[in-house]
Order: structure tokens, then sequence, then C-alpha cells
């Protein structure tokens, strides 16, 4: 029998960086749990990023997930200083991924979406 795998899915935001995290075995789920990482507009970019850093590294050290997907970054012509952000908040995950020895997988949302309907 295979064992259970743990994915952790990361919707990221500067404001609201949305997480869950399925176990199970092929389409037979054994737990999930989701939340949601927020930082206030009134603190500096840096402490954002770092909360954002913080917290998803704390959670996946807790929860030792063996694959993060995350919705890859993508821009808005009309609001482009919005994609910057979200590049850079999208680095912080990789990165904290990367330090708790997590494999990231990046997929545009659009797949991401296209994934979780079942089309």
């Amino acid at each position: 029998m295979k064992p259970p795998i743990k994915v952790i899915g990361i919707d990221p935001g500067l404001a609201h960086t949305g997480f869950g995290i399925v176990e199970g075995i092929g389409s037979q789920i054994g737990g999930f749990t989701f939340g949601t990482i927020r930082t206030s507009k009134a603190e500096a970019l840096a402490i954002r990023l770092d909360h954002i850093f913080s917290k998803l590294s704390s959670i996946l050290h807790m929860e030792r997930p063996d694959l993060m997907v995350l919705e890859d970054v993508f821009s808005l012509g009309s609001y482009p200083k919005a994609s910057f952000a979200l590049g850079k908040v999208c680095g912080v995950i990789l990165l904290a991924g990367a330090q708790c020895g997590v494999e990231a997988l990046e997929l545009p949302a659009k797949e991401v979406k296209r994934v979780l309907s079942g089309n």
C-alpha cells in the first residue's frame, strides 16, 4: 500500500496569502486544513514579507508536506506594481519551501483552477 502524501497549496498575496493542506492516497483524503497569513498595509513591505516568510516557515516545519504547489505570478496590465509585489511574495514563499526542504511546483492560476474544478 502506498503511503499518504501531504500537499500544501498556496495562493500568494501581499495582504492575504491563503493556504490549504491536503493529505491522502489517490482520491482518498485523510485530512485537510486551511488558513490565511495576513499582513497589514500599515507595515513596510519588508516587514510584511518577513511575516509571510516566518509564518509559512512555521507551518512547513509543523506540517512537513511532501510537495508545495504555488500559483505562479501573473500580471494585470492596469496594475503593474501589484505584479511586482506578488513576485516578491512568491520569492519568500519559495525560499521558505527551500529552507524547509519542501519541493515546490509553480503552476499558472488557470491551471490550478482547472485541476481543482476537475476539467
